[in-house]
């Protein structure tokens, strides 16, 4: 089952913005040969390597130039301790999520879109990461009283669960706040923007800006995974009860601007899912079919 998850929800408040921006999760199995295959649903084994991206779209009427801002969590529902996150070398620790820096740093902060390579996409890391609030995955078990178990991406200090924490001040970053989730930005566009920067990204759908990977449970048994991201204050299907505040997304309005925050959006976010199930479909009916057809030829050899 695909959730959508709509903050229209909230259109009544006065801090709602327009639903213009959509985040859409997709997965397919690790393949080094291409990077095709994706798909909002995926069956899958024990031990796949799962790659997962996160996928924005401009779906508004508004005159936008370019993308300037996200902030997100990615959580995977129903997630085991006995899960791997694939983590990037040269991470403290080895599993940081990408590698540390930005837009500007030497080594960057981004990464390309190639198979087994994960983090922030080029041109989306002009929030810089540090060794103290890079990007990794934390394990939560029933943080919400729902009973299920949960992998959640964020800065490394953001250690709180989905709308824990302080209310407002610098603590309010870990976790009520939202905003140290995955920061996706891409700085200056247009006129003066500078030369060390990565190109810019004008396009306005389909724009990767961040992936990751996982391997599941060599010994799981059947169960799905659902990939989301908590964005409004509302009970959600995934996540269950929380006051989390996703913060809005920003396009710039203007082909050359240094700071997007003129057109601000809610977002509408896509689940994607994955099955689990440890012995493929076609292979257990074709096990059963032989089990079938060598019970009836025993029968016919044993018939007087």
């Amino acid at each position: 089952m695909k959730h959508i998850v709509l903050l229209a929800a909230l259109a009544s408040t006065a801090a709602a913005q327009p639903l213009e921006t959509e985040l859409r999760f997709e997965v397919r199995r690790f393949d080094p040969a291409h990077n095709t295959g994706w798909a909002t649903s995926l069956n899958a084994l024990p031990g796949d390597h799962v790659e997962v991206r996160a996928v924005v779209s401009y779906i508004g009427t508004s005159t936008v130039y370019g993308l300037g801002q996200i902030i997100f969590q990615p959580i995977i529902a129903d997630w085991t301790a006995a899960d791997s996150i694939i983590g990037t070398p040269g991470t403290p620790g080895g599993i940081g999520i990408g590698p540390t820096g930005s837009n500007t740093s030497t080594p960057p902060g981004y990464v390309q879109d190639l198979p087994g390579v994960y983090g922030r996409i080029s041109p989306w890391a002009g929030a810089n990461t540090t060794t103290s609030n890079f990007y990794r995955g934390h394990f939560h078990e029933n943080p919400n009283g729902t009973g299920r178990t949960y992998l959640r991406i964020a800065r490394a200090d953001v250690t709180n669960w989905i709308g824990i924490g302080a209310s407002s001040g610098s603590g309010a970053a870990n976790n009520t706040s939202g905003a140290g989730g995955v920061t996706i930005a891409q700085g200056t566009l247009g006129a003066g923007r500078p030369t060390n920067l990565p190109p810019q990204n004008n396009s306005l759908s389909n724009l990767i800006v961040f992936k990751f990977g996982f391997v599941i449970d060599p010994d799981s048994g059947p169960r799905d995974l659902t990939i989301a991201a908590p964005i409004g204050p509302y009970d959600n299907p995934v996540i269950g009860p929380h006051t989390f505040r996703q913060p809005d997304t920003r396009w710039y309005n203007a082909p050359d601007q240094t700071a997007p925050g003129l057109h601000r959006t809610d977002v509408l976010s896509l689940d994607a899912m994955v099955h689990i199930a440890p012995t493929p479909p076609a292979l257990a009916a074709s096990l059963v079919c032989i089990v079938l057809a060598t019970r009836r030829s025993r029968v016919r050899v044993d018939a007087p």
